[in-house]
């Protein structure tokens, strides 16, 4: 194995190890029906859930009934996804006239799926519509992901109650592993990875332009990205609402809403500077040597 291979290794470990205690204290409490900082804002939409779908959230299975309901769970999710795909081409949403999906790829894509192995041998754009991508395909990240934290839930459970004969309610725990667990993490590193990401690579380009060009031609390349009239304008915007911060009755929160914007704005000048970026590479038939210099 590669350096490379044992650092990703390391990372990932060092990453769950830190997880434990927040996200695995929380998931705990989520999962035994306990309270937790979420509970006000779920807990209705929760119980209009188990209202609709007719379950009883007081009432566990035997593993037999907790395996048959996730057994039925996964079957309808893998027909929804295959009719999904088969009947695309008349379904709403689908605004490039795409086709129906072949019967062999829509089944492997399917199982693929629900299984959260999510393996895809079909160009996204080119070959699923915009509503069976929404409908099918996200709606399976989440409820396969789901389905997995369940059956952990359950496995966990077993070896705890030794002398018990349930293993918790497979609908509970898909609820609560959906609406309490995964949409919320969603939503917050949706909200917050993207600066992130756009910085990281920025340092990225940055490192790569000093090893090409050395400390001072980068330096000078970027002081001629910062001088052109586009370059002075950012600057003088980014300083300007800066400044607005002194005046805002909550400057804290004022701050942290001026970094979200103000590190991608500084990662897309880094990365123009750095004269690594080679966008014509990213359009099919454009020449690869026509870049930056």
């Amino acid at each position: 194995m590669t350096v490379n291979g044992w650092i990703q290794i390391a990372l990932f470990c060092l990453a769950i190890l830190v997880c434990v205690k927040p996200l695995g204290g929380y998931m705990a409490r989520v999962f035994a029906g306990e309270r937790t900082f979420l509970s006000p804002l779920l807990s209705p939409v929760e119980r209009l859930i188990y209202w609709l779908g007719g379950v009883r959230p007081d009432e566990e299975q035997h593993w037999t009934g907790y395996t048959i309901a996730m057994l039925a769970f996964s079957l309808a999710g893998f027909l929804s996804l295959y009719a999904l795909q088969r009947f695309q081409a008349v379904l709403p949403f689908n605004p490039q006239g795409l086709g129906a999906v072949g019967p062999d790829l829509a089944f492997g894509t399917s199982v693929s799926f629900i299984t959260n192995t999510n393996w895809q041998s079909y160009g996204g754009e080119t070959t699923m519509s915009h509503f069976t991508q929404m409908a099918g395909l996200t709606v399976q990240n989440f409820l396969s992901a789901a389905t997995g934290i369940a059956l952990a839930v359950a496995v966990t459970r077993a070896f705890v109650r030794s002398e018990a004969k349930t293993l918790g309610n497979f609908w509970v725990d898909m609820v609560r592993s959906t609406l309490y667990v995964l949409l919320p993490l969603a939503m917050w590193l949706a909200n917050r990875s993207a600066p992130l990401v756009l910085g990281l690579a920025a340092l990225c380009f940055a490192a790569a332009a000093v090893a090409r060009f050395g400390w001072a031609a980068w330096l000078s390349r970027l002081r001629g990205v910062l001088g052109v009239a586009v370059g002075l304008s950012r600057c003088g915007f980014l300083a300007w609402s800066l400044l607005t911060v002194a005046g805002s009755h909550r400057p804290i929160q004022s701050l942290a809403m001026w970094g979200e914007f103000a590190l991608p704005l500084t990662s897309g000048v880094v990365i123009v500077a750095s004269g690594c970026f080679r966008p014509e590479r990213l359009v099919p038939g454009q020449s690869s040597g026509a870049g930056v210099t």
